[in-house]
Formats: structure tokens, C-alpha cells, sequence
């Protein structure tokens, strides 16, 4: 309004000449039919009375008071009340017109319609996240209005909201999660739409941006090498040998090179058979490793084979990178090592009813512990000891005692085993004879035991010791080398002595195992005895066993036991004829209920002829012969509730090495009674009939190990023998043990790459490409590999290595070389033959295994292939002598085949010097590079340097031959010509072409004065070649202390001025200079003090002489003008 003068004051007041009121009346919430009443509040802010007068607003819908004079002191207020009667939704306005007495202003109204009011940060910056992972963060929603209101929430991916809507209370706010998930690397921006009011109608758009990067992962250790094998980074991780049993923890670094986070995934591929123990192991498979950071990953190694190799792999990836990183698991495993201090004790001769005690030593060799057990039973035996089982320490050694405490006069051996846990059996012979009053047997010695082995294979233990001697009196034996019996026969052809395993002499018994090493000379029809429940203790239960005489002589059996012990037999002496058996009766007598029994009984068989030792001669001494039978039984009463056993079985799984069909593989596995009660077991037997088990029932006292032996011996060949050992425990259907057992008779099983197939890419005639092609050994044994080409393809394809061993589950690289020796498309069939290496009684053999071919297709190409310079001839100009001028050639390879080069440079001259002083002269072009690799269908830049060393012409030619590398030998194709360079070697060179003279000298003409200074031998100086002295100082310098500074240039002639009176006019000589040079020509006049170094005063001494005096006074007379261009 025309003359209203305001000032504001504060928020929502204004100062209208003096009076203080409100700027505005605003209702917003409101609705139609209802009142509302607001207040315009006026202020007098002068110090005088003010007079005002106010007009009613013009619409019905606001209204006031009666219009009224208003008078207003200094300082006072008045209050006037505006009502707002609205009749329905829309927007109000208008005003009330105030009047003072100097000037008028108006307080407008206006009743405004309720909006919605969503208020939200611009954009959103996600940074970097890594490609498949995640980053989230929270948008602050915030309703600034008093209306609620529904939301939507939109954006495109990469970009997600995990709330997609909700409800906003009036004046609330909400926080809205959004999450970045690339799926590639790139840079995002997207725009999040938050959809509100009415029907979705407005929106609020949030600019989010983020960026996906792929991680970078790198793995090392200290005991990792790494290499790179077909585009993946391969590194090994070598635990070394490893007991078997022990844990072994190898840490792998894992960095992240990248500035994002990096999830990532170890992975552990499951390829070829699941028959392979795993025994390598990641602990952590998954993680996040933060930007620029590293974690340490531990990876453990528990070999359950003793004698294996084992090789594994894992992938490292980082999730949303298409980069893998391969960790290869090595690891070779042994188990402990046992041996005893002697393998034979002897206990000579001992009366009956005495004690005799002989110690030995059990020593560990190895660095792990090992547990043993000798199988005998000490209560029932004549051998005692007072260690049978146990745990011996690392590289320690135990002392055990070994008794003879023989009763009946016979001659004693017994070959006790003793196995050890992961390493097998050996044996322990005990001999003794023991002697009455009345009967003094021949008394057993060592060498008795070895001679008896030879007659044994000799098939003479059949024949009783007095049948023998009657053939050594007939001749018809005869003693060899050794002290041994034979016929005559037997020693013309006899085969060389097979020497059997002792794990292989401990099963292989004919019971159980189906095999039996030798014929028995004297057998039991059954090896145990199972009495079963027995509750009546005053009934003693009778079993009968038989034993049969299958020698020819008359044999003396005799059981050992003791008639008051739980077992006994009778008759405890027998004499059985040849060819014939007898019937022994064994008793059950228990002592108590809720018991379990069992013994192993003992007795000992001998030709009756041996119970005298004048019946005996020492050549036909023959051992006595060892029978054990196992006696088992219990007394639990109906209503008993039998022992609950606590053990562990130590493996509970167990795999076999691969043999061949027909072959024997032997593993144990330990029984630990942890209770404190017996354990009575009892093996099923098995179904496929490849494996055999021993012992298979037996009494585990408390405490105390079992340890038993597993033979696996298969009998069809690329057949998997998948079985469970069942083992009862204390005669109770509760209580059982499954020991899964498994094992294959399989045939080389290799997985090659790209199923076969090799291809090469062209490759130029007389020239190699190289291809890596991965075997990957799925077998469970290392296989013996041969590759094998015909003549005329070895000339061109090649292998490297070309035989060798792949070990289980391990993936070889071999490199294939191809040759191409003439213009075609070679396709060529390699045979890879495999054999199975096996261990085979300690030997490892592949040459009598099945041979199995695998064939790969190599296709090849080649083709002629050839380098053209894109500039065939290259002409440089002059260029000044010693001077570098710099150019390059294009190289260029058309053809499909990439070209491996070398660049050779010849240099011819031509100029005004002598051909025989040309001859030393250096190469004075230099190539960049002389030799490279051009791929296919590309061109290369070679860059070209040039320095003369004269002023002559130089020409150049390039050629290249293309070379190949034979192993260690380079060989290199014909010269070819590339391309020509060609350069003039310069000096700058210049002429005086005229001469003038003015002043005192005008009167000369021009042929004298040409004479006078030597103009013709000047410019002969000006052409030619500087002396090397001359290029002593390329720039002109001070290089001299002496008043008259050496000369070294031989150019030396005289300016003669001629003669002129004493006064006269000064003689001015020009002379005209022409650059008759290619070059840029830069001259001086220099004077001999030009190259004199100033020095200062005090360091002058001496006078000058009468050559400086004159060169001075010469100088003084002369000046040189224009003389440098």
C-alpha cells in the first residue's frame, strides 16, 4: 500500500508507523460449521498517544467488532478478536484495514486447507561395496505436517528397500532401511520414489549412488608356494609327514587388497569317490575380511592311514568374483615304530615246579605314542608276563618280564604276537624245556626253531624225527649248506623261500581267514568255545574238542591248565596215532554269578619220540607244536541286567589301500575298555566275504586295550566291497558296535580336462606353442602314468613330463609342446597308459597291475607366417655428427599365428674416407628391443636411435629371423629383410663467398685482399673435418689459466691488414659468410682471452713477457663487429 512504512520487529510482528501488530491471521486446522477465533494484537511502540480506526473485513466469513475509535497510550496494547465461521473446505482470505494519523496498513487473514508436508534428505552416498555383498543405511522420513499419511517406497535395483510402505503419524518420523547389492562392477545411481497423500499423488525422489567392486584375495603362508596353473592361483600348503592319529594345524593368511569388505567362501569340492578319507579339514568356511586387511585361516591335517600320501583341494572365493583362488593340501602320513630288544628268548633248561624270569625291552622308535598288545593269556599259559598291554610314550622304552614256569617234563615254544596299533604284528619266541627226575627231554634251542622253518618247507615235519633218521642211514636225506635235511631232489630245483609278513602268519590261520599259510601238523576242530548263560553254579557244563594228528608219527598232546582253574580240560595227556584224532572234554566250573568268562586254553603237541633226549638226535630235532582254544562264558541270571559297556573304537570307520583282486590288505583298529567293569565281545560274521577279522570274540578287561586285525581281501576286480563289522557287547542285543568298513578293487581313474581334448591355436611353421592340460587322479592309489605318440606325430607334438606318478586326488599340470613342420591341420591321438601303484608287503609294485589306456585328441594347426615393416625404407637426412636423431618402425603381423622374432642390424658406409679406415667403425643405429613376441593380426612399434660418429653416408638393413625354443636350446629360422635406414652424417659447415675493405685499406682490390687473408685456405679450413683436439670442448668455454691459452686447432693462417701511416683512417674488411650447409651454422670469433679463466688480482703473479705484450697491444688495435650468428 501506497505509504505505509513498516519495520519488523520479531517473528510474526510488524511495525506500521509506530504500532506494533501482527503480520498475519492464518487458521489451518479447521473444519466447516465451527468457529474459530483468533486475536490481532496492536501495540502503541511511540511515546505519544496514537488514534486508530479499523474497518471490518468484507467477507461474512471473518468477522470483528463494531468498528470503534481506538486510542492508544505509549506502550499499551489492544486486543482485537477476529472469528472465522467456514461453511466448507476451501481457502479463505482477506484482511482488516487499520487507519492512523499517519497512514493506513492492512493485517491480512487467510484460512488455509490442511497438505501434506514429507520432508527427506537429497541424496544418499553408499561408497563402495563389494560385488554380491551388502551395504545398508536408514533414510530419516520425516511428516512435518498434522496430517497422517500412507507412503510407498520404490527404486530399482541395484538399490532395494527392505520396508516397501507404512503409515506416518502427524509431525512422526520413521526410519526407511535401504540396502546396495551389486551384482557387477560399476558405478550406480538410482532414484528412490517415496510415494504419499492423496491416492500416492506426491512424491519425494532421494538420488542414491554407490559403487560395486569386485575384492581382490590373495592367500600365502610360510609354508605356501604358489603358482598359477591355467588362470587360477594354485598355492600349496605342505603339512609334511604327520603321525598317523595326530592333528597337524597349518594357518593360511587370507588378504584383502581391495577397499571393500570381502565376503568370503572356502569351498570343498567333492570330486571323485567318496571312498577317500577326508583328512584335510577348513575349520572357518565362511568370513568377511575388511578393507585392506588379512585373517588367518587355520587348516588341519589327521591322516588314518599309516604309509599314505594325501593331497586335497579347496577354492577360495570371494563372493561376487569371478577370481578363484586354489589351496592344495599336502600331507604324507607314518605310523609308530616298535621293535623289541630281542625277538627269542630262550629259557633253556628248567626243572619242573620252578620259576624262571627273563626280561626284555619294548622300545619306541618313533615320536608318537603307540599302543600294543602281546595276545596270550598269562592265568592259562606256561609264559607269563606282567605287562600285556599299554601305551608306550615317544621315543622311550619299556622293560616287560616274561616267566616259565613249566609243570610237565616236554620241551616248550610258543610264538607269542605282539600288535601294535597302525603299525602291524611281530612275533616273540619263547622256548624252554623243562626236566624231571624221571624225564629229561632234548633240550630246545635256537637254531632247532630256523632248521625246523626249512623241514617245514621241505614238507619233512611230517615224518617223525625217527623215520628221518632212518633215511639219513639210508642215504636217501642229505644235509646242505645250511645244516639242513632235504632229499636230493629238493635241492636240484628248489624254489626260493617265501618270506611271509608277520600280520599275514598271524590271521591267515585257517579259522579266521579262509587261508592257511602251511598244512597244521596236528589241529583243533573248533578254536572257540561259547558256554553260553550259566546259572546253576553247582551243574558244571562239558563241551568236547578234537583234535586231529595229520603227521605220520605217534604225537603226545598236553594241555598246560591248571584242573582248578574255571576252564579245564581232561584228559590232560593223550597220545594220538597217526592219521587219526582224539576227543578232549573241556569243563566249565564258575565261581559266582553275574560274571563274565573267558580263557584261552593251551596246549602242546610233540612226536613222542622227542620225550627223551637219548631217543633224539639234534639234526631231527623237531619243535613242538602251540594249540590255543578260547573259552568264553557267562553266569548273568535271567532277571540280571548285564554290564553297560563303556569303550571307544579307535577308528570307527575304516578304509582300505587299493590291492588287487586276490590280493590282502591289512589295517587295525583299537577296542578301549573305559569302564570299570568287562567287556565280553563278539564279532558277527561278515556278509561279502572280503573281510576277516581276529580275534573275533574274546574277554576286554577293565582298563585295558584290544587291539584286532582287519584283512581285506577282495575277489572281483573294479568292485567296491562296502561293508559293517557287527560287534556284540556282553551278550546283550542293547549293546552293539558297527565299524563301517570299505574298500575297492579298482582300476586307474583319471579325469582329464575339456573331456580330451587339446587344441592348439595356429602356430607358425618351425615354431612352438605351448598348452597346460590337468590330469586329475580320482583313484585311491597313486597311479603310474605313460604317454605315448606315434614316430611321426613325436616330431611334431611333445609332452613334458612324459611319465611319472599322480598321487590320490591330486590334479597334475602337463605341458604339451606343438611343432608344427608343415602347412596342414595336424590331429593327433596321445594314449595315456596308467597303472595302479600298489603296496604289496612292503613293496611298492605297478608292473604287475592292469594297464589302462586313456586317449586325448590334439588338434593343431599350422600356418606360414611372416613380419612386414610398415615403412620398407626409412631415410633420415643429415644429421649432425654425434647427434642422436630418434625415429620408430611399425612392425606388423598379418597372419593368425603369434611370432617370436629377433632383429639383426648390418651397416654399410660410403663417404670421401678410405674403405679400410671404415672398417672398425661402431653400429651407430640402436633398436629398442631386438627381440619380442608379436601376436597375431597386430603391429608393434620398434623405436630406432641414431648416431653418427662421421661425415659419411650410413645405410643400414634390418632383418629377422623368427626363433623357437627347444628346451634349453634356442633356434632361429633364415634372415629375412625388413626394412632399410639410411642417413648423411654432417658437420655445419660455411664459405666467405666476398670480401670488401674501407678506409686505409679501400685501395686494394679484391684479389689482394683475398690473398692477404687467405680466404681460399680459410674456407678449405671451413669444410673439412674437425681434429679430435678440435671437438676437445664442444661449446666455446674458458678452459685455460694462462695468459695465452693453448691452440687446439692445426687451422691456422693469417689476417694481414697490410701497412697503414700512423693515424690514418681505420681499415674496415667485410666479409660475407653463406651457410652452403644443410644445417643450422653458429659461429664465433673468439680471442685468446675469450678462453682465458679470470683470476683474481692478488692471485697474479709474475710480468708479462714480450709475446703477451704484443698479443696485448695487437688486441688493443683491433675490434670485431657482427660476429656471432
Amino acid at each position: 500500500m501506497p505509504g505505509v512504512m513498516c519495520q519488523m520487529q520479531q517473528p510474526g510482528r510488524v511495525n506500521y508507523f509506530g504500532i506494533e501488530a501482527s503480520s498475519s491471521v492464518t487458521w489451518a486446522q479447521w473444519e466447516p460449521g465451527r468457529e474459530y477465533t483468533k486475536n490481532i494484537v496492536l501495540k502503541n511502540m511511540q511515546p505519544k498517544m496514537m488514534k486508530i480506526k479499523y474497518k471490518n473485513p468484507s467477507s461474512r466469513y471473518f468477522t470483528t467488532l463494531y468498528p470503534q475509535p481506538i486510542a492508544l497510550g505509549a506502550g499499551n496494547s489492544f486486543v482485537l478478536p477476529i472469528t472465522f465461521r467456514p461453511l466448507e473446505e476451501t481457502i479463505y482470505e482477506d484482511q482488516v484495514e487499520f487507519i492512523s494519523t499517519e497512514g493506513c496498513f492492512t493485517v491480512p487473514m487467510k484460512a488455509v486447507l490442511p497438505k501434506f508436508n514429507v520432508q527427506v534428505t537429497d541424496s544418499v552416498n553408499f561408497c563402495l561395496c563389494a560385488v554380491d555383498d551388502e551395504v545398508q543405511t536408514r533414510i530419516e522420513v520425516c511428516n512435518r505436517s498434522n496430517m497422517s499419511t500412507n507412503y510407498q517406497v520404490e527404486c530399482a535395483e541395484p538399490f532395494a528397500v527392505l520396508s516397501c510402505g507404512g503409515f506416518l503419524e502427524p509431525l512422526a518420523s520413521v526410519m526407511l532401511p535401504v540396502a546396495f547389492r551389486p551384482k557387477i562392477a560399476s558405478v550406480f545411481n538410482e532414484d528412490l520414489v517415496i510415494s504419499f497423500g492423496t491416492d500416492f499423488c506426491q512424491k519425494k525422489v532421494v538420488r542414491l549412488c554407490g559403487i560395486g567392486k569386485y575384492p581382490h584375495l590373495s592367500v600365502s603362508s610360510r609354508s605356501c608356494s604358489s603358482n598359477r596353473c591355467c588362470g587360477a592361483m594354485e598355492t600349496d600348503v605342505r603339512f609334511g609327514c604327520v603321525y598317523v592319529g595326530r592333528t597337524t594345524t597349518m594357518s593360511v593368511k587370507i588378504r584383502n587388497h581391495s577397499a571393500v569388505k570381502a565376503p568370503f567362501c572356502i569351498e570343498h569340492p567333492l570330486m571323485g569317490p567318496t571312498l577317500v578319507e577326508q583328512v584335510f579339514r577348513c575349520r572357518q568356511k565362511t568370513g568377511v575380511i575388511p578393507p585392506c586387511s588379512s585373517i588367518t585361516i587355520p587348516f588341519t591335517f589327521t591322516p588314518l592311514t599309516a604309509g599314505t600320501c594325501s593331497f586335497d583341494y579347496f577354492c577360495l572365493r570371494a563372493c561376487g568374483s569371478p577370481a578363484k583362488s586354489i589351496i592344495r593340501c599336502i600331507g604324507s602320513s607314518e605310523g609308530p615304530f616298535i621293535t623289541l630288544s630281542q625277538c627269542l628268548i630262550n629259557f633253556n633248561k628248567v626243572d619242573s615246579g620252578n620259576v624262571v624270569t627273563r626280561p626284555f625291552d619294548l622300545i619306541n622308535r618313533s615320536e608318537t605314542e603307540a599302543t600294543f598288545q602281546f595276545q596270550i593269556d598269562c592265568a592259562e599259559s606256561v609264559f607269563k608276563m606282567n605287562f600285556l598291554t599299554g601305551t608306550l610314550p615317544p621315543k622311550s622304552s619299556k622293560t616287560i618280564l616274561v616267566c616259565f614256569a613249566p609243570v610237565h617234563p616236554i620241551s616248550y615254544h610258543r610264538r607269542i604276537p605282539c600288535i601294535v596299533h597302525n603299525q602291524g604284528v611281530f612275533f616273540l619266541d619263547l622256548l624252554g624245556t623243562c626236566h624231571t627226575a624221571d624225564d629229561k627231554p632234548a633240550v630246545l634251542q635256537s637254531h632247532h626253531i630256523h632248521r625246523y622253518k626249512i623241514h617245514a618247507q621241505r614238507g619233512l615235519t611230517l615224518n617223525p624225527p625217527e623215520r628221518l633218521n632212518a633215511w639219513i642211514a639210508e642215504c636217501q636225506l642229505v644235509v646242505d649248506e645250511c645244516g639242513a635235511l632235504a632229499l636230493p631232489s629238493q635241492l636240484e630245483n628248489e624254489p626260493k623261500p617265501v618270506e611271509l609278513l608277520p600280520i599275514e602268519e598271524y590271521i591267515n590261520d585257517g579259522y579266521h581267514s579262509d587261508m592257511a599259510l602251511c598244512h597244521p601238523h596236528v589241529s583243533i576242530d573248533v578254536h572257540q568255545l561259547d558256554f553260553g548263560c550259566v546259572t546253576d553254579l553247582n551243574c558244571f557244563e562239558h563241551q568236547t574238542v578234537s583234535l586231529t594228528n595229520h603227521t605220520e608219527g605217534k604225537v603226545t598232546v598236553v594241555w598246560t591248565g591248571d584242573s582248578r582253574n574255571v576252564f579245564s580240560v581232561s584228559p590232560v595227556t593223550v597220545d594220538i596215532l597217526p592219521q587219526r584224532s582224539c576227543a578232549f572234554r573241556v569243563s566249565f566250573r564258575p565261581d559266582g554269578h553275574n560274571k563274565y568268562f573267558g580263557s584261552e586254553l593251551e596246549c602242546f603237541a610233540f612226536y613222542k619220540s622227542m620225550r627223551d633226549y637219548r631217543l633224539t638226535e639234534d639234526i631231527t630235532h623237531c619243535v613242538p607244536w602251540c594249540i590255543t582254544l578260547l573259552a568264553t562264558a557267562n553266569t548273568f541270571l535271567p532277571c540280571s541286567e548285564h554290564f553297560i559297556p563303556r569303550f571307544s573304537a579307535n577308528p570307527e570307520n575304516m578304509s582300505f589301500t587299493v590291492i588287487n583282486a586276490n590280493d590282502s590288505a591289512y589295517r587295525t583298529f583299537l577296542l578301549t575298555n573305559s569302564g570299570s567293569t568287562p567287556i565280553l565281545f563278539d564279532f558277527e560274521r561278515e556278509s561279502t566275504g572280503a573281510y576277516s577279522l581276529k580275534p573275533t570274540r574274546g574277554l576286554l578287561q577293565p582298563c585295558c586295550n584290544q587291539i584286532f586285525v582287519v584283512k581285506f581281501k577282495p575277489a572281483y576286480e573294479n568292485a567296491v566291497y562296502r561293508s559293517t563289522l557287527r560287534m556284540g557287547l556282553n551278550d546283550s542285543e542293547k549293546h552293539r558296535q558297527d565299524i563301517m568298513v570299505y574298500g575297492k578293487v579298482e582300476l586307474p581313474d583319471l579325469c582329464l580336462d575339456n573331456a580330451g581334448m587339446i587344441y592348439f591355436k595356429p602356430t607358425c611353421i618351425g615354431m612352438t606353442s605351448q598348452r597346460t592340460y590337468g590330469i586329475k587322479n580320482l583313484s585311491r592309489a597313486p597311479v603310474c602314468f605313460e604317454w605315448k605318440l606315434k614316430n611321426e606325430d613325436s616330431r611334431v607334438i611333445s609332452v613334458e613330463p612324459s611319465c611319472g606318478i599322480i598321487q590320490p586326488n591330486e590334479k597334475q599340470y602337463h605341458t604339451w609342446c606343438f611343432k608344427p613342420i608343415c602347412d596342414q591341420k595336424y590331429v593327433v591321438k596321445a594314449t595315456l597308459l596308467t597303472r595302479c601303484q600298489l603296496q604289496l608287503n612292503n613293496v611298492v609294485t605297478c608292473e604287475q597291475q592292469r594297464q589302462v589306456p586313456f586317449t586325448v585328441r590334439i588338434i593343431g594347426e599350422a600356418s606360414r607366417g611372416q613380419i612386414i615393416c610398415k615403412e620398407p625404407f626409412v631415410d633420415c637426412g643429415c644429421v649432425l655428427v654425434c647427434s642422436v636423431t630418434n625415429c620408430c618402425i611399425t612392425l606388423a603381423n598379418d597372419s593368425n599365428c603369434n611370432l617370436n622374432y629377433k632383429l639383426h642390424v648390418t651397416q654399410t658406409t660410403c663417404g670421401p674416407y678410405a674403405n679400410e679406415d671404415l672398417c672398425p667403425e661402431p653400429l651407430a643405429l640402436e633398436l629398442g628391443q631386438t627381440r619380442g613376441m608379436l601376436a597375431a593380426r597386430t603391429k608393434s612399434e620398434v623405436s630406432v636411435t641414431i648416431q653418427p660418429a662421421k661425415r659419411i653416408t650410413y645405410q643400414w638393413d634390418i632383418y629377422y629371423t623368427l626363433i623357437c625354443c627347444d628346451g634349453d636350446v634356442e633356434q632361429s629360422s633364415e634372415c629375412r629383410h625388413l626394412c632399410q635406414f639410411t642417413v648423411t652424417g654432417i658437420y655445419p659447415t660455411m664459405s666467405v663467398v666476398d670480401a670488401r675493405c674501407q678506409g686505409s685499406m679501400s685501395g686494394l682490390s679484391k684479389k689482394q685482399l683475398w690473398n692477404l687473408f687467405n680466404i681460399d685456405t680459410l674456407n678449405v679450413f671451413l669444410d673439412g673435418d674437425p681434429s679430435a683436439s678440435e671437438l676437445t670442448y664442444n661449446v666455446p668455454t674458458k678452459h685455460s689459466l694462462s695468459r695465452k691459452p693453448p691452440v687446439f686447432t692445426r687451422a691456422i693462417l693469417d689476417f694481414n691488414f697490410s701497412s697503414a701511416p700512423v693515424a690514418s683512417e681505420p681499415c674496415c674488411v667485410q666479409l660475407l659468410f653463406e651457410n652452403n650447409g644443410p644445417s643450422v651454422c653458429i659461429w664465433d670469433f673468439l680471442y685468446p682471452t675469450d678462453q682465458q679463466l679470470q683470476l683474481e688480482y692478488w692471485a697474479e703473479t709474475g710480468e708479462y713477457d714480450n709475446d703477451e705484450l704484443h698479443q696485448m697491444k695487437v688486441l688493443e688495435n683491433m675490434t670485431t663487429m657482427n660476429c656471432t650468428r
